[in-house]
C-alpha cells in the first residue's frame, strides 16, 4: 500500500523550545511516497509511506558508519529493515542556545506491534550494554569528544570524570537504547556540549552531560 503518513518523532530535552532539521538526503522503499521533513516545536515530522526494506536499512547504516545507531530495541545493535530514513543537520534550541548536530540520521522501522524509530550519526557512540561500568563509560565520553578534537584542544580529565558519574547514574535507571554525541554550540566557536540520547517508541529523551571548551 502506498499511503502517505505524517510520521512524528518527538525530542524530549529539559529546556528545549524548538528544533530545526535541514535535510541533506533521504532513502525510502521503492514505490513509496515521500514529501520531506518539517518541524514544529519539538516534533520532527517525516511525510512518507510505510513499507520496510533492507535497502533503506543499508542506506541508514552506511550513513552512520564509524559511529553508532540506537533504538528502543536495545537488544538489536542495528536495523535489518526500515520504512524510510533521512539525513541532515539537527539544531536543538535550549534556553536561548542553539546546539548543532551535523549528519544526524533518523529512520523508522517496525518492531512487534508498532513503528519504531532509530537515530544515529557517524559522530554518535552507542551503548552496547555488554559491560556498562565506569571504565566503559569513560571510554564512551572520550570517544565522543575525539570526533570534535578540532574544538577540544586538551583532555578535560576533571570534566570527563564528572560526566561519567552522571551518565552512569542515568544508564542504570533506564536501560533502553542509548548513545552519546557531541554538539556544537552557538555560545562559542570553541565549545561543545555532550548529549546522552535515550530512545523510546516515537520519541527520544536527551540529557546534557558535559560542556567542554578550549582552555
Amino acid at each position: 500500500m502506498t499511503t502517505l503518513h505524517n510520521n512524528e518523532f518527538v525530542f524530549n530535552i529539559e529546556g528545549l523550545s524548538e528544533i530545526s532539521f535541514t535535510e541533506k538526503d533521504h532513502k525510502i522503499t521503492q514505490g513509496q511516497p515521500y514529501q520531506g521533513v518539517s518541524c514544529k516545536g519539538t516534533t520532527l515530522t517525516v511525510k512518507a509511506g510505510r513499507h520496510n526494506s533492507s535497502d533503506v536499512a543499508k542506506w541508514f547504516l552506511n550513513n552512520t558508519k564509524g559511529g553508532g545507531v540506537i533504538a528502543k530495541t536495545f537488544n538489536d545493535e542495528q536495523p535489518e529493515a526500515l520504512n524510510f530514513a533521512v539525513r541532515g543537520t539537527l539544531v536543538l534550541h535550549i534556553k536561548g542556545v542553539a546546539y548543532t548536530l551535523d549528519d544526524f540520521v533518523v529512520g523508522q522501522g517496525h518492531f512487534e506491534t508498532h513503528n519504531n524509530w532509530w537515530i544515529g550519526s557517524k559522530q554518535m557512540f552507542g551503548v552496547t550494554w555488554k559491560e556498562v561500568n565506569q571504565q566503559y563509560i569513560e571510554g564512551l565520553v572520550e570517544d565522543s569528544l575525539n570526533v570534535v578534537s578540532d574544538i577540544i584542544s586538551e583532555d578535560p580529565v576533571g570534566s570527563i570524570v564528572d560526566t561519567v558519574k552522571l551518565i552512569f547514574d542515568i544508564l542504570n535507571k533506564r536501560k533502553v537504547g542509548s548513545g552519546s554525541i557531541a554538539a556544537r554550540t552557538s555560545e562559542s566557536a570553541s565549545a561543545v556540549e555532550l548529549f546522552l540520547f535515550q530512545m523510546d517508541n516515537s520519541d527520544t529523551n536527551a540529557v546534557k552531560t558535559g560542556h567542554y571548551k578550549h582552555p
